[in-house]
C-alpha cells in the first residue's frame, strides 16, 4: 500500500519472482503469488491496494484482506510530505484493525533514482509510527528485494498457536453456517439452539448480506452482541444488534429495551436492532413510538428466520440486496422512536 506512483506494482512483481517491468497505476486491488522456497506448502499472496479508492473503500479492502503482513511503500526521493503520508496510511491500518493483527514494514522504494535518505531517518519514522521493520529497495535493480522477501515470508508463516486458533475458528464458523441453514428451513430449530450459537448465526447472516461484522465477547459485551458496519453514500454507518434467546419463554421487558436505546444514543450509532426469539412483554409494545428518537427497532422470531433465509439465498447465488443495507436490516421490524 502507498501513494499512487510509488512503485507498488513493480515491487509486487519483483517479490513474486518476475523481472522488473514498467507498469500502469493500479486501480482496485491486484494479487501476486510471493516467491518462496520450493519446500513451502503454502505460498503467501500479495494484495496490491490501489490508492485511488475512497477512505471507506480502502478500509473495507483492508478488513476483507485481513493481511498477516502490511507493507507501506514510500518514495523518499520525491515525497515532500513523507511524514504526513505515512501518518495517513498508518491511520488506515489502525482503523481497519490491520494494525493489531499484522506485521508492518516501512519500505523505501525506487532508491535507484538517486537522492539520499539515510537509514537513521527512515528508522526514526518507523519508530515514531511503530513499524516492525525498515527496508530500502529498488524494483529496477533488485536491491533489497531478497531481504524484504525473506522478511515477508517469515512474518507470514503461521505459528503453531495461530494454526490451532484458525482451525477452531473454521469449525465454529462452519457450525454457525449449518445452524443458519437449519433455522432458515425450520424456525422450530431455534428451540434447540443455545444463546451464544444464535449470536453467531446472526453474525454469519449479516456478514453474508453485506455488512462488516464484529461478534462481541460472550460476557461483558457492553450491551450489544453484534456490531454491523456498512457504507452508505461513502459514509461509514454503525449498527448495534442485541439478541435475547431465553428458551424458558421469558421475554425482555421495558428496562432491557431502554438500556439498549440509551446505549445507541450514547455511542451515537446509526441505529440498533433488538432481537428476541420469544418476543417482548406488553410493556415494551406499549412504548413503541415513545422511548427515543434514536433509530432502534424490535425484531422477533420471524425476523431471525428472515435473516437466515437471506443467508441461504445469498449463499446459493439466488439473491442480492436490491435496497440499502440499513433498510434491509430494519425490514419487518417494529419502530421504537422516529425512523
Amino acid at each position: 500500500m502507498g501513494q499512487s506512483g510509488v512503485g507498488k506494482s513493480a515491487l509486487a512483481i519483483r517479490l513474486s519472482g518476475d523481472e522488473f517491468r514498467e507498469t500502469a497505476s493500479t486501480h482496485g486491488a491486484q494479487s501476486h503469488i510471493l516467491q518462496t522456497p520450493d519446500d513451502d506448502n503454502k505460498q503467501p499472496v500479495i494484495f496490491e491496494l490501489g490508492s485511488e479508492k475512497s477512505r471507506n473503500e480502502i478500509l473495507s479492502s483492508l478488513k476483507e484482506i485481513a493481511a498477516n503482513v502490511a507493507l507501506l511503500l514510500v518514495d523518499p526521493t520525491r515525497d515532500k510530505e513523507l511524514h504526513e503520508n505515512i501518518q495517513a496510511w498508518k491511520s488506515y491500518l489502525i482503523d481497519s484493525g490491520t494494525d493489531t493483527r499484522s506485521t508492518q514494514m516501512l519500505v523505501a522504494a525506487r532508491m535507484d533514482r538517486g537522492g539520499v535518505f539515510g537509514n537513521t531517518s527512515l528508522e526514526e519514522l518507523a519508530r515514531e509510527f511503530s513499524f516492525d521493520g525498515v527496508f530500502q529497495t529498488s524494483a529496477k535493480t533488485a536491491n533489497g528485494i531478497q531481504e524484504l522477501r525473506s522478511a515477508v515470508v517469515e512474518a507470514a508463516r503461521p505459528r503453531d498457536d495461530e494454526v490451532a486458533r484458525d482451525s477452531v475458528a473454521r469449525v465454529v464458523q462452519t457450525m454457525a453456517e449449518t445452524l443458519c441453514r437449519l433455522v432458515a428451513k425450520d424456525a422450530d430449530a431455534l428451540d434447540q439452539i443455545e444463546w451464544r450459537e444464535l449470536e453467531r448465526i446472526i453474525a454469519v447472516a449479516l456478514d453474508a448480506i453485506g455488512f462488516t461484522v464484529e461478534l462481541t465477547p460472550g460476557s461483558k459485551d457492553g450491551g450489544k452482541d453484534v456490531v454491523a458496519n456498512c457504507a452508505v453514500r461513502n459514509n461509514e454507518h454503525t449498527y448495534y444488534i442485541e439478541i435475547k434467546h431465553w428458551r424458558k419463554g421469558d421475554r425482555p421487558g421495558p428496562n432491557h429495551v431502554s438500556d439498549f436505546v440509551e446505549l445507541n444514543v450514547r455511542d451515537e450509532t446509526d441505529g440498533g436492532l433488538f432481537l428476541s426469539s420469544s418476543g417482548f412483554t406488553n410493556g415494551v409494545y406499549g412504548q413503541v413510538g415513545e422511548i427515543s428518537r434514536q433509530r432502534v427497532r424490535l425484531g422477533e422470531r420471524e425476523k431471525i428466520v428472515s435473516l437466515c433465509q437471506h443467508f441461504v439465498r445469498r449463499e446459493e447465488g439466488m439473491w442480492y440486496p436490491t435496497q440499502p443495507l440499513p433498510e434491509l436490516l430494519f425490514a419487518d421490524t417494529l419502530n421504537i422512536g422516529q425512523a
